[in-house]
């Protein structure tokens, strides 16, 4: 479910929105210190640097992060790819778990966690069968979102 990393999607990620981004920039530099705005951007991590510019909103949110399970594998790479972002815009990494588009967090590290290329298939499986397919471990989940909010302050 990847969308194309060249602006070219009809609906989403078009390169057209980068005007209106700077416009709203010279709007946000009008404030004294500066304001900045975090781009709510489901796009390819390669185009995440294009929002969080400082010609445009400031930052990004890493939805990476919430796109990982608790998988080593699957931290490292989202970890990598949200500092990649951060630094090819020359702003901070806004690291996020989960949200209203996504199984929350907890949830998701109470189940059984697998590496799979399309995120949250056991998440999305197990909520679209009213939980019965997979046991999910409520307090495993817990410690592991815990231990995951400690590793994102860190």
């Amino acid at each position: 479910h990847d969308l194309p990393d060249d602006g070219s999607h009809p609906l989403y990620d078009r390169d057209a929105v980068h005007e209106i981004y700077r416009g709203w920039r010279k709007v946000f530099n009008q404030y004294d210190p500066p304001a900045f705005a975090v781009a709510e951007a489901w796009v390819n991590p390669n185009r995440q640097y294009l929002y969080a510019g400082d010609d445009e909103l400031g930052q990004v949110f890493n939805f990476e992060f919430a796109k990982a399970d608790w998988t080593y594998d699957s931290m490292r790479k989202a970890i990598d790819k949200g500092l990649d972002a951060a630094r090819r815009s020359r702003s901070t990494s806004t690291w996020v778990m989960s949200n209203h588009d996504v199984p929350r967090h907890a949830s998701r590290y109470a189940l059984p966690q697998v590496d799979s290329p399309v995120y949250h298939q056991l998440a999305h499986d197990w909520l679209l069968r009213d939980g019965s397919t997979y046991l999910e471990d409520r307090a495993l989940g817990e410690r592991r979102a815990r231990a995951a909010i400690l590793m994102e302050l860190a």
